[in-house]
């Protein structure tokens, strides 16, 4: 039986990913190499979400499931190339040569996830935004939903057991969610977007959305399980 909801939810979430890539693509080719380094991390979330869109329209929710950590770390990593990369370790990544050798001198320039957030924490028009994802990427935080998907764990093996076995291996809920979390993440990394390129359609289009995606988020015995982290309301999203 068709879930006339659930298919409005999923055009709905094609149509923010076209927005979001239209955008990223209106960025200068001489943008500074701040600029590079966050937009591409922008148009990596964008690439992330489009695949998690493709798997939850063809129903392997299990692999939607294990791009949604990606997509909320494009927008950490995004964060942290705008605010906190000092010049000259932007430079030396930007003119290192993409080999082998050079990938572990590029890995050591950027810290772990949790240091980025931490290296965020003091950014005022962040604080709102980084104590969310540190509720997700905490040792005791909910991004345990995130990482046990992303891995093939126990938890992840079973599900895409189910997912084969059972043509309904996924609640609607569970699926409304995934959808609405893959969306929110992309947001995230369009407001860091959107605050370097000050583009104004762009935000509203943001404020729209994260509102409308927030007014439906799916409950689960009255527990905003769908709701661990937001991202940037409209007063935050422009320094």
């Amino acid at each position: 039986m068709r879930n006339i909801d659930l298919e409005n939810q999923l055009s709905m979430q094609r149509g923010l990913n076209d927005i979001c890539s239209t955008a990223c693509m209106r960025l200068p080719l001489d943008a500074s190499v701040r600029k590079f380094f966050t937009s591409t991390a922008f148009l990596l979330a964008i690439d992330f979400h489009r695949a998690a869109a493709s798997s939850l329209a063809s129903g392997s929710y299990a692999i939607a499931a294990a791009l949604l950590r990606p997509i909320m770390e494009c927008a950490i990593t995004a964060a942290w190339f705008q605010y906190r990369a000092d010049e000259q370790r932007l430079l030396r990544m930007h003119n290192n040569p993409l080999d082998l050798q050079h990938m572990w001198i590029d890995d050591a320039d950027v810290p772990a996830v949790r240091q980025m957030l931490t290296e965020l924490e003091d950014v005022p028009y962040l604080q709102e935004y980084v104590s969310n994802m540190q509720a997700l990427f905490g040792k005791r935080g909910n991004g345990k939903f995130f990482h046990k998907y992303t891995h093939p764990t126990v938890f992840q093996l079973k599900r895409t057991f189910v997912e084969r076995s059972n043509p309904v291996p996924f609640t609607t809920t569970e699926v409304r969610g995934l959808i609405a979390l893959a969306d929110l993440g992309l947001l995230a990394c369009a407001s860091v977007f959107q605050a370097q390129t000050q583009d104004s359609d762009l935000k509203l289009y943001i404020k729209y959305r994260y509102d409308l995606i927030l007014s439906g988020l799916p409950r689960a015995e009255g527990q905003p399980v769908w709701e661990p982290w937001t991202p940037l309301p409209e007063t935050q999203m422009v320094p």
